[in-house]
């Protein structure tokens, strides 16, 4: 089944980024320097909106990928 990503920023987030990481972390550089959106076209033909469970987003999934790397 296919998920819609929740772009709203909760209470975590924003302690995380606001208290725990320096501004010139390298994660927060990739978050704000690099657009996954392309991930999302490359793969919405790949899940269902009508069989099995809500599916975690592409660009979650791929992110995680990309920083095993």
């Amino acid at each position: 089944m296919k998920s819609i990503e929740n772009s709203q920023e909760d209470f975590f987030d924003v302690w995380v980024y606001g208290k725990r990481l320096p501004g010139d972390h390298p994660l927060l550089q990739i978050k704000k320097g690099v657009d996954f959106s392309f991930v999302e076209e490359k793969t919405e033909d790949l899940c269902s909106e009508q069989m099995g469970r809500p599916a975690y987003p592409a660009g979650v999934l791929f992110r995680m990928l990309f920083l095993e790397l």
